[in-house]
């Protein structure tokens, strides 16, 4: 199985874990630029609106002018993750532009979750 399904299979399977459906293609795309703020008791969360903070993009590039490599590529499988759930032109770009491992760490750390595994990051 191409690593795209298997991320899309374990998002389905996270969903249903949860009781919900899991992110359709728009959803996901959205998540890769803006997504909803949980963290509220963290003070110094970024916010873009009220409710809203940057995207998994903008957390890539955040930790990079942190220079902070470790946690860019650990965000990256993140973008790895919506993009795959997204539409597939946008696959194809993260596929060429994120590396292959990154890729790789991203399908086992999400099928992990998936099978119910705690504290994955």
């Amino acid at each position: 199985m191409i690593p795209s399904d298997r991320l899309r299979s374990a998002a389905a399977r996270i969903a249903a874990n949860r009781g919900e459906q899991p992110a359709g293609p728009f959803k996901a795309l959205r998540k890769l630029f803006v997504q909803e703020k949980r963290d509220w008791k963290r003070p110094d969360a970024p916010r873009i609106f009220p409710w809203w903070k940057p995207g998994e993009l903008f957390e890539v590039l955040n930790e990079l002018r942190h220079g902070d490599r470790a946690a860019a590529l650990a965000e990256c499988r993140d973008v790895a993750y919506y993009g795959a759930s997204s539409f597939d032109r946008v696959w194809r770009i993260i596929e060429k532009y994120v590396p292959a491992e990154i890729i790789s760490a991203a399908v086992e750390k999400y099928e992990r979750r998936a099978s119910g595994e705690r504290g994955v990051k």
